[in-house]
């Protein structure tokens, strides 16, 4: 399954309805509890496969995060093992990839001991690595329209 083709589907979609089967995950509708003009937003928590989809208020997937390293609550995953997804070592290793690709790349160094992050444009959606101590944290796949730019 490649995630990031998904990007754009519509939530009742038949390959999404698979993944929301196959994983036993719940829909949880988040909307604007205290009318801040906030769009309203659908989860999908697969906890078990170690990623979260994001739909917007049209139930359209914009968003996937990949729980690579996993946590209290996402079962670790690899991006490129399950996901069809670049997986890298290190933000350099990204960028020199972006770079042989001539794919627009940003990254930030949040402070000596902070994340390192890199996002790289991939056309139709970007990728967005994050990386802690250990190498590669999470992976955040967002739909081209739902870049903050």
């Amino acid at each position: 399954m490649k995630l990031s083709s998904l990007l754009g589907s519509h939530l009742k979609d038949p390959a999404i309805v698979e993944i929301l089967e196959h994983y036993e995950a719940d829909v949880v509708y988040d909307f604007d509890r205290l009318v801040e003009g906030q769009p309203d937003v659908y989860w999908a928590a697969c906890r078990p496969g170690g990623f979260l989809l994001k739909f917007d208020e049209d139930q359209v997937l914009t968003t996937v995060f990949l729980y690579v390293r996993g946590d209290d609550e996402y079962s670790p995953c690899s991006p490129v093992d399950c996901f069809g997804v670049q997986g890298f070592d290190s933000v350099e290793d990204a960028g020199f990839f972006a770079k042989k690709k001539g794919l627009d790349a940003v990254s930030r160094h949040l402070g000596p001991n902070g994340p390192k992050w890199i996002r790289i444009d991939m056309g139709d959606y970007s990728a967005h690595y994050e990386f802690g101590d250990a190498g590669l944290d999470m992976v955040t796949l967002m739909l081209a329209r739902a870049v903050p730019r």
